[in-house]
């Protein structure tokens, strides 16, 4: 089965190892990339107030969301607090955006975070070869 997403195609396909029962089992494979290869994701994150006001806590949170995302088989790249628009920022690999969908609402009730916002990102070596029509 092939989908569009954007200017790219792909499959929603099982990975070869696996056998699959369940929709959220298949994961989103862009034609362009390596299939072995996770997409990559940034999210930009708000906590609530309750949140913010047990920062003493932030440590744990943090380890049960990468623990989260490991059992999802996913990797955390890496996680930051900011200041501004955003509380926090993380990037991470996930098998698809499903499963991205799952791990944020997850994490969004241990952290009791009240909004997110999430890019895909592409690596330069990948936009330069579909730059190029390869």
């Amino acid at each position: 089965m092939s989908r569009r997403s954007g200017i790219f195609f792909g499959v929603l396909a099982a990975r070869p190892d696996e056998r699959v029962s369940r929709r959220e089992d298949y994961y989103y494979y862009p034609l362009y990339r390596n299939p072995l290869i996770m997409p990559l994701f940034i999210v930009l994150g708000k906590l609530s107030d309750t949140a913010i006001a047990d920062m003493k806590g932030a440590k744990e949170r943090g380890e049960r969301g990468e623990k989260l995302i490991t059992s999802e088989g996913g990797k955390l790249i890496g996680y930051y607090y900011t200041f501004g628009r955003y509380d926090f920022v993380a990037i991470v690999e996930l098998p698809s955006a499903i499963i991205l969908a799952k791990v944020i609402i997850e994490i969004g009730k241990m952290w009791g975070s009240i909004g997110t916002e999430t890019m895909t990102a592409i690596l330069p070596e990948d936009m330069h070869k579909m730059a190029m029509g390869t």
